[in-house]
């Protein structure tokens, strides 16, 4: 089943366009934030899963790794403000695993169940992971307007 994503963008998110091979690793959809002068300063990738297992046990799964790779390792649980459960974590990842010394990238990932849908945010936030703090209310505020359609709703 095709799942659609409806959500409000609002004045700070804007829709990109998802790669045919992003689209094979399960994007759905690919949204950023613009600066004044049109430069992206973050991408937010969205791709949703069946629903499976236990959410408390699952969703912190999906966003985090092990403690011997590089990425997020810890989750916490939160409260979107009309009551939505997300987990979110932050990490950094190698910009290219194949060049020794390659440039950290920071990540702000969070995954929340909608019914019979897990959904996956991963924000790529660049090489400073400081840029987090004025931007996730306007993350938080996107996944709380989430809702699935195509009789999933």
């Amino acid at each position: 089943m095709a799942e659609r994503l409806v959500m409000n963008l609002g004045e700070t998110w804007t829709d990109l366009p998802v790669a045919p091979a992003d689209q094979a690793m399960g994007v759905l959809a690919n949204l950023g934030i613009l600066a004044e002068d049109e430069e992206l300063v973050v991408l937010m990738e969205l791709i949703t899963l069946p629903a499976e297992g236990e959410e408390q046990d699952r969703l912190p799964a999906m966003i985090t790794v092990a403690p011997s790779e590089r990425g997020p390792r810890v989750s916490e649980k939160a409260t979107l403000p009309h009551g939505r459960t997300v987990y979110r974590s932050v990490g950094s990842v190698t910009s290219d695993p194949q060049t020794s010394g390659s440039q950290a990238l920071f990540l702000c990932c969070h995954a929340m169940r909608l019914n019979e849908v897990d959904i996956v945010a991963r924000t790529w936030l660049g090489p400073d992971p400081r840029i987090l703090k004025p931007l996730l209310e306007p993350i938080e505020e996107l996944l709380d307007s989430i809702t699935v359609e195509d009789g999933v709703s």
